[in-house]
């Protein structure tokens, strides 16, 4: 990720001696059995960009951590009155919008101001924390950004 234009560039924004830590999330529904219907959970994990890649994707590294588990689309109720389908649609989104803000929350403040952390050296930096990639199949991410297909 170090080799990225991007990277170099929002690095030189920043205060002499601070650390710019990309931030990286993933995210992919998993079916968990098929005995007790049709169970699925939406993990959400993140992981850091200043990690090679080569030990970030290997899985016994463990340096993708779970930071939360969202909640699957929900199945729509038909005889409802006054509750079409469309707009439980648009409120189970919602809900799922309102949980990745609360998630997200602590990052936005530190991405702006800075937080001092301890590296591994024993130096303490001023590191800013920016999200630089969310790893998710088509479907998510139309959910996650928000596109709908008219």
């Amino acid at each position: 990720m170090n080799t990225a234009s991007w990277w170099w560039d929002t690095q030189m924004t920043l205060p002499i001696g601070a650390m710019l830590v990309p931030v990286l999330f993933a995210s992919d529904t998993t079916h968990l059995t098929n005995f007790s219907g049709d169970g699925k959970v939406w993990p959400l994990y993140m992981s850091i960009g200043n990690i090679k890649s080569s030990i970030r994707n290997q899985p016994t590294s463990h340096t993708w951590v779970l930071v939360a588990l969202l909640p699957n689309a929900l199945k729509c109720v038909k005889r409802i009155p006054g509750w079409s389908e469309d707009k439980q649609e648009q409120e189970g989104i919602q809900v799922i919008h309102d949980l990745l803000t609360f998630v997200l929350r602590p990052l936005s403040n530190t991405a702006r101001d800075g937080h001092n952390v301890k590296c591994c050296d024993e130096v303490i930096r001023r590191c800013y924390f920016q999200v630089a990639g969310w790893l998710a199949d088509h479907m998510e991410n139309s959910t996650i950004h928000g596109i709908y297909s008219i």
